[in-house]
Formats: structure tokens, C-alpha cells, sequence
């Protein structure tokens, strides 16, 4: 698939709550971690804009991880009543 390498934030409504997925894609290995630090909202042009805050962590150099293909991700629900018009991810890494 297409988007299996991209890192994304994507937002899904289910059951009337809001929720936001945060993933890294696929990676070679294990040790590589999402969180999700913080969301905040904003009025656009556009419509309601959500900001995703997220910390991504790389295996340490001479780390012992898990020698399999993975897909690191977090999920998160928002206080959101409904799906915003666009979701912007803003990542820090570590």
C-alpha cells in the first residue's frame, strides 16, 4: 500500500467520539515508539484545524530490539463532537 512508510496523523469517528491515530509507518525493526503529547484545535479559513503534538523515539544505537518489521503507532481520544476539517501532525523527535 501506499501509505504503509508515511508518518500521520489521521482522526476517525466512532460511536460519536472523536479519535486521532498517530503512526510512524513501517520500520525495520522494534524500539521505535509514538506518543502523543498534546492536541489543540484552531479556527481556519478551512473550517477547525486539529494540531497533533507528537514525540517520536528512535532505537538507540546499540540497542537490543526485536529484529521484525514493525509499525509504531498511538491513539488518542479527543474531546472533539465531531471530525475536524484538517489535521495537522507536528512532530518532535528524540
Amino acid at each position: 500500500p501506499e501509505y504503509r512508510d508515511l508518518e500521520r496523523a489521521l482522526g476517525c469517528l466512532i460511536d460519536g467520539k472523536v479519535y486521532v491515530l498517530v503512526t510512524r509507518g513501517e520500520k525495520p525493526t522494534g524500539g521505535y515508539e509514538v506518543t502523543i503529547e498534546k492536541m489543540e484545535t484552531e479556527k481556519t479559513k478551512e473550517g477547525t484545524n486539529l494540531q497533533v503534538h507528537a514525540l517520536f523515539k528512535d532505537p538507540s544505537d546499540g540497542e537490543s530490539v526485536a529484529q521484525l518489521t514493525t509499525y509504531p503507532y498511538a491513539v488518542a481520544m479527543t474531546e472533539l463532537a465531531a471530525l475536524p476539517d484538517t489535521i495537522e501532525l507536528l512532530v518532535k523527535y528524540q
